[in-house]
């Protein structure tokens, strides 16, 4: 059984009296714990270390900037700052990683439906005004490459192949730009909730941004542990989502992207 944390104590005030602190799968960016108490579930996230503790203030960011927007985003109850150790206290959101349900789900039909209700989601987002807030007079694309060059000159651990050699080329390579538009930032299925058939919550909001639409809709569908998604099924994620495919030159761009973060 993994040792139950210590909060600061002003973690401890939001929360009031706890019940149970369970440890859910997550992956490498941050702590996670989902807290039973008097007051309702909440969950608590902690980044001690960078650039993870950068993300989770982000994440706070966003979320405070999304209130009232309507997605179904965690409601923001403590953001920590001012702590020597950063954490942030949300709301927990009900349903289960729509990846446990596609790693489970062998039906064709079923399968479609899920990636056309994610594609409808996906809309939703990017048809979602921006907050003033995460709007920049620094374009998205550059600010993601000055970081990713950030992130290698400081050492951190990176996803990419090759990294020099990849942010060059990603520099060089370009995509035409399209119209900004809010996104998400970090579109994996582990980030989508779902219950009953539908999208129940939207989570780990550390990486949105006012940015190119295409680096979510390339991240939705990428390969999973299930293997690839079928023709069908991209194809039923972008009827949803209501454009054309995405081309090979800007999926594997984005894709490519994404391994700097």
């Amino acid at each position: 059984m993994p040792e139950q944390p210590s909060f600061p104590p002003a973690v401890n005030a939001v929360l009031g009296d706890i019940d149970t602190i369970t440890t859910p799968k997550q992956g490498a960016t941050s702590q996670v714990w989902i807290v039973e108490c008097a007051i309702g579930d909440r969950v608590v996230k902690h980044a001690p270390t960078l650039p993870f503790r950068d993300w989770l203030w982000r994440e706070a960011d966003v979320l405070y900037s999304l209130m009232g927007s309507g997605l179904p985003i965690p409601h923001l109850y403590f953001t920590g700052r001012g702590l020597a150790q950063p954490y942030i206290v949300m709301s927990r959101l009900p349903g289960q990683p729509l990846s446990s349900v596609m790693l489970g789900e062998s039906d064709p039909h079923a399968r479609r439906h899920w990636m056309s209700t994610f594609g409808t989601m996906l809309r939703r987002i990017h048809t979602t005004p921006a907050p003033p807030a995460l709007r920049s007079a620094v374009s998205w694309l550059d600010e993601r490459l000055d970081t990713a060059a950030n992130y290698l000159q400081a050492g951190f651990e990176l996803d990419a192949a090759d990294p020099p050699y990849l942010l060059a080329q990603l520099r060089a390579e370009r995509p035409a730009p399209v119209t900004p538009t809010l996104i998400h930032g970090d579109c994996m299925w582990d980030n989508v909730l779902v219950h009953d058939g539908h999208i129940t919550g939207l989570v780990d909001w550390g990486g949105a941004a006012y940015g190119d639409p295409r680096y979510d809709l390339a991240l939705a569908i990428l390969p999973r542990e299930d293997g690839d998604l079928s023709p069908a099924e991209i194809a039923a994620f972008y009827a949803a989502y209501g454009c054309a495919p995405l081309n090979e030159t800007e999926y594997h761009y984005f894709t490519n992207l994404y391994g700097f973060f």
